[in-house]
C-alpha cells in the first residue's frame, strides 16, 4: 500500500489544542485549494511532525498524478509504504489500534475532492 501524506506542523511539545491549531491550520489551506476529504486521517511521524493522509494506492504509478497536482499546489508531501499504529501482516501486532480510512482509492484513478 502507497500512502500519499501531506506534511504539516510540528506537534512536539504542545498540548491538545495547540495540535488541534495545527491540523485546523493544514484543513484550512487545503480547502483554499478546493480539495476537500470525506473523512481527514491525522497521523505523525517520527519526528512528531503532523501528517495528512491524502490518498492511499496499491501502486506508486497510481499515486504519481495526486502527488503532482498536491506539489503544484505548493505542498510539501511524503509518500510512506506504512503508517504509525498500522501492522502489516508481517508484524506481529499485540494490542495495536489499526488506521481506520475514511476513502479508497485503489479502485478510482483520482482522488475524491470538490473539484473532481
Amino acid at each position: 500500500m502507497v500512502y500519499v501524506c501531506i506534511y504539516g506542523g510540528l506537534y512536539q511539545d504542545l498540548d491538545f489544542d495547540a495540535r488541534e491549531h495545527v491540523r485546523e491550520s493544514l484543513r484550512h489551506r487545503i480547502e483554499e485549494k478546493g480539495v476537500r476529504f470525506l473523512e481527514y486521517c491525522w497521523v505523525w511521524d517520527e519526528k512528531d511532525r503532523c501528517l495528512l493522509v491524502a490518498g492511499t494506492y496499491q501502486r506508486m504509478a497510481d499515486a504519481a498524478h495526486w502527488i503532482e497536482s498536491l506539489q503544484e499546489m505548493g505542498f510539501e508531501i511524503i509518500v510512506r509504504t506504512d503508517l504509525p499504529g498500522v501492522c502489516s501482516e508481517e508484524t506481529e501486532c499485540s494490542g495495536a489500534k489499526t488506521l481506520r480510512r475514511g476513502w479508497d482509492l485503489t479502485s478510482r484513478r483520482s482522488p475524491k475532492s470538490s473539484h473532481h
